[in-house]
């Protein structure tokens, strides 16, 4: 089980942070199913207010991503050791997951997306039973935005978009690992 902390790194438009969750299973040491969710509360940055009150462009069909639910397989081909400080042995495990799910979006025609995923990251073991994880997931997605408010020309058609997310928690482990 693993649990931490996300945010969206290459959104121009709104500051994504929030949580986020994965649930696996191990076949193999190295070929897992693992079930993933991100929640995410989005604010705008400047750029988007700067649009609407100093060039009164309408910023209503700007999509965001909310949350997203979905199913990966995890493939951990590396794995190792590392001295901290000369005091201690930690050992890690990189991985590379791919899977698909749902996106939550905003200012869309519809609140969900398809979307695929890929990522990667590593896991450094503190003990047998917990490990720090960081995570770089990315998740693509074709959404239609909602028409400006008061529009009267053509509505924007479906376009493709994508979230980059940097996610930093804790793994557990159950049962612990008995080789580390």
């Amino acid at each position: 089980f693993f649990m931490g902390f996300t945010a969206i790194s290459n959104d121009p438009w709104f500051w994504g942070v929030g949580g986020a969750g994965r649930l696996g299973y191990h076949f193999t040491e190295s070929l897992a199913i693992e079930a993933n969710f991100a929640f995410l509360s989005s604010s705008e940055k400047d750029a988007v207010r700067d649009l609407r009150n100093n060039n009164l462009v309408k910023t209503d069909s700007i999509i965001s991503a909310q949350n997203y639910l979905g199913a990966d397989l995890v493939w951990s081909p590396i794995y190792g050791k590392m001295s901290l400080f000369n005091r201690r042995i930690v050992p890690f495990d990189m991985y590379f997951s791919i899977g698909g799910g749902q996106a939550g979006i905003t200012n869309a025609k519809q609140s969900s997306a398809t979307a695929f995923h890929v990522g990667g990251g590593q896991i450094f073991a503190m003990s047998k039973g917990i490990g720090f994880r960081w995570d770089l997931s990315w998740n693509f997605y074709n959404a239609t935005p909602n028409p400006p408010p008061g529009s009267t020309g053509t509505p924007p058609g479906e376009s493709q978009f994508n979230n980059l997310l940097l996610t930093i928690g804790a793994s557990f482990f159950f049962p612990e690992a008995k080789y580390r």
